[in-house]
């Protein structure tokens, strides 16, 4: 059989089909999977990934991922920490979104 190598971009569709299903639990397996291939993270990774965190009011899941990417480097970008902080926010939790605000 053959294999295809996982990259970012089919982690990325694979996510984006979970969003739409709501299928949060889905997507904590993929994020493991991609720490298991070695796929390196973009922003649309970390980004949708927070982003489900939220939607599922996942907040610890939420700063769990996030600083995950960040202590691996990954470019997070704006809308990441928008969406942790959203989380953070929605869940009363508004020492870590200051926190991540002081960051």
């Amino acid at each position: 059989q053959n294999f295809i190598e996982p990259d970012c971009v089919s982690y990325g569709a694979a996510m984006r089909a979970c969003t739409k299903q709501e299928a949060w639990r889905f997507c904590i397996k993929l994020l493991t999977d991609i720490r298991h291939y070695n796929v390196k993270l973009d922003t649309n990774i970390c980004h949708m990934a927070v982003g489900f965190c939220r939607m599922a009011a996942r907040w610890d899941d939420a700063l769990k991922w996030f600083w995950e990417f960040r202590l691996s480097h990954a470019n997070v970008g704006l809308m990441t920490y928008t969406q942790v902080i959203a989380s953070c926010g929605m869940s009363q939790n508004w020492q870590a979104a200051l926190e991540l605000w002081n960051d």
